[in-house]
């Protein structure tokens, strides 16, 4: 999935992440919601997860493209960045996602957050952190006119922080536990060759007990958080 029509309409809400179902983990039922209210979501994998210990990468992308149709996702883009090779210093890295981000046009972007056990996942953080400024930029040139996003927003991953926000997505959860069935690589131990991994035993559970805690503080069955890193512009309190 990719551009459409050879030319990009903008998006609503794009989110981005290291490797393919990283979006899935962290804010998969909300990108649920979002498509199921007529917003325009897309997300934009990082890289392929070539280092990952099972699967392949063709397999990955065709996962990828599952899941994401699972969610309602109008289009999906893999920048091939090297896995385990993120570098936010990277000036080139960086371009790359200003270009998609002036391409696209969203409102709201949405990255992992800046803390987590995966280095990759850290260094997408700041990867996305840095393009956002920079997509605003008049004198970086990329081919598309500079694009300011409105909303920056953090999901968690395997770290769970304290989050400013949450979204109740308890209507649509079974839509994140199918799209990340999509990965069967990744989370069934059954999968051809699956050596066995904290994935693959019991992950995509543990994420459905974490978004039920989160769900429990606010008095719904599941919740996804999110840190806002933008200012939350308010008429009256």
């Amino acid at each position: 999935m990719g551009y459409e029509d050879g030319a990009c309409r903008a998006l609503d809400v794009l989110v981005v992440g290291a490797h393919p179902d990283d979006a899935e983990i962290g804010m998969g039922a909300t990108i649920a919601l979002l498509t199921a209210q007529g917003k325009r979501v897309g997300i934009c994998d990082v890289t392929k997860a070539a280092l990952s210990t099972n699967g392949d990468v063709h397999t990955r992308m065709r996962e990828a493209a599952e899941a994401a149709a699972r969610l309602g996702v109008h289009v999906r883009e893999n920048l091939d960045l090297p896995d385990r090779g993120l570098d936010a210093q990277n000036t080139e890295h960086v371009r790359a996602l200003v270009h998609v981000i002036r391409a696209w046009r969203p409102q709201v972007v949405c990255a992992p957050v800046a803390r987590d056990r995966h280095p990759d996942h850290v260094a997408c953080a700041q990867l996305v952190a840095h393009a956002v400024f920079d997509a605003a930029l008049m004198r970086i040139e990329t081919g598309h006119a500079p694009w300011t996003v409105a909303r920056h927003y953090a999901y968690f991953m395997h770290e769970l922080g304290t989050p400013t926000v949450l979204c109740d997505v308890s209507d649509v959860y079974e839509k994140k536990s199918h799209a990340l069935r999509a990965y069967a690589s990744q989370f069934d131990a059954s999968f051809r060759g699956a050596v066995a991994t904290r994935l693959n035993e019991g992950f995509v559970e543990r994420i459905a007990h974490r978004d039920a805690w989160l769900g429990a503080s606010i008095r719904c069955a599941y919740a996804e958080g999110f840190v806002l890193h933008t200012p939350l512009v308010l008429q009256t309190l």
